[in-house]
């Protein structure tokens, strides 16, 4: 079994290198998403809103404006998204597939580049 200690923080207990946590729930998964498309949503129709008031539109008008607005740019930040993130996992994945093939055909060289990463963050392999 291989340990794994990390002497540069001042910590000394030995964690065993299988270690899992399990994390329950992905509550938090679309948070980044909600904050900046809210932000986003709130000035870009602020800015046409106001921008139209000042013509001395009406009323009418400028709250259709608006609404359109917000809902163009929901469907916009929806659809970059989603796009972003699908780009994200595929390149995640293909990583994923790389590492695997390589764990597949050199596997000493794998293990070399993990301890050799792990040595760079302060890490000690212990036998």
């Amino acid at each position: 079994v291989l340990m794994i200690v990390n002497l540069s923080e001042g910590t000394h207990s030995l964690v065993p290198a299988a270690h899992q946590e399990n994390h329950k729930g992905d509550s938090g998964q679309y948070i980044k998403s909600i904050i900046y498309g809210g932000l986003d949503g709130i000035v870009s129709v602020f800015v046409s809103v106001a921008s139209v008031e000042a013509g001395s539109t009406a009323l009418g008008v400028v709250l259709l404006l608006g609404l359109a607005k917000l809902i163009s740019g929901a469907i916009s930040m929806g659809v970059g998204d989603w796009m972003s993130t699908a780009a994200e996992v595929d390149y995640a994945r293909n990583e994923r597939l790389r590492e695997q093939w390589e764990c597949d055909n050199y596997l000493e060289g794998e293990i070399d580049e993990m301890v050799e990463l792990y040595v760079e963050k302060g890490y000690y392999l212990i036998k």
